[in-house]
């Protein structure tokens, strides 16, 4: 698992890439450790604790995933041919629907987090890592980066471990707060960025994983906020 920490966080540590991937299974349980110190923030309920958990998350995590549902929403908003729409995600400058889609989804989190409990970002984070093995397990690659590198490597095997770490750490939380087991519906998200993913762009690539990751996370919270109201 040491080597996810280098790809998947900023956190000062070594790993090798091919090793990485072979873990890749494992990122379920990386959910709880990245989102370790942004929970204690909202557990001990510091002053704007939904604008410094967020910050201390992607402190944690860095903005490879954010750019990436950046890139996503710009390419998905262009109107024209497959290429026009590929070379518009590609585009190092972020348009204006890949700001708006980053505001909301900002938004989204440092507000949710204002009302839910500690335990919510762990559930969520959770959910998030969980959604990159099922994006990759599609296995609709576009173009040969990162995305299709890993891909090549997730059977169904990796897949099932994935899924057991998911159910069992699911469980362990659910055992004590009832309401985290509805934010298993956010795992609807890998799915449809996936299908977006193939009707759009032909594939599906880190900007395509990194938008399910982001997306998944903040679906999460929205489905653990709307628990609570009904």
């Amino acid at each position: 698992m040491r080597n996810l920490f280098p790809f998947f966080t900023r956190l000062p540590l070594t790993g090798d890439l091919d090793r990485t991937r072979n873990e890749i299974w494992l990122l379920p349980l990386l959910g709880i450790i990245t989102a370790f110190l942004p929970s204690l923030i909202l557990y001990f309920d510091f002053p704007v604790k939904g604008l410094f958990s967020v910050l201390t998350l992607y402190f944690i995590i860095g903005l490879v995933h954010i750019d990436g549902l950046a890139d996503f929403a710009d390419g998905i908003m262009v109107k024209g041919s497959r290429e026009d729409k590929i070379r518009a995600m590609k585009d190092a400058a972020v348009g204006i629907a890949g700001v708006f889609t980053l505001v909301v989804i900002l938004l989204l989190q440092i507000f949710t987090l204002n009302i839910l409990p500690f335990w919510a970002l762990l559930v969520s984070e959770i959910n998030s890592k969980m959604s990159i093995p099922v994006m990759l397990y599609f296995k609709k690659p576009l173009g040969n980066g990162l995305g299709s590198y890993f891909m090549k490597v997730m059977t169904t095997g990796k897949l099932f471990l994935s899924i057991v770490i998911y159910i069992i750490l699911i469980s362990m939380f659910f055992s004590f707060y009832n309401e985290s087991v509805i934010s298993i519906l956010s795992l609807l998200m890998p799915f449809c960025i996936a299908r977006i993913s193939v009707r759009n762009f032909g594939g599906i690539n880190g900007d395509c994983i990194g938008a399910s990751a982001e997306l998944t996370r903040a679906l999460s919270l929205v489905i653990l906020v709307l628990s609570r109201i009904s």
